[in-house]
């Protein structure tokens, strides 16, 4: 059997700002703000890969705020 390739669910915040061509000190500006939907996971901030997709803006809306412990 052949295991199935699977799309990560994240992608952190270099690989999201070289996809939608966004500097990458404007999406962790926006993370700060609460505008764009993340996580925090040791060091690295992590994006949902839909915002990505979906071409998410930075003002985007979206009321998910960054959980940062």
């Amino acid at each position: 059997m052949v295991p199935m390739q699977t799309e990560p669910l994240f992608v952190r915040v270099h690989e999201a700002s070289r996809l939608l061509g966004v500097p990458r000190s404007t999406l962790y500006r926006e993370v700060q703000r609460g505008s764009i939907p993340s996580r925090k996971i040791g060091g690295a901030v992590i994006i949902p890969k839909w915002f990505v997709v979906e071409g998410g803006e930075p003002d985007g809306g979206h009321t998910t705020r960054s959980t940062q412990r």
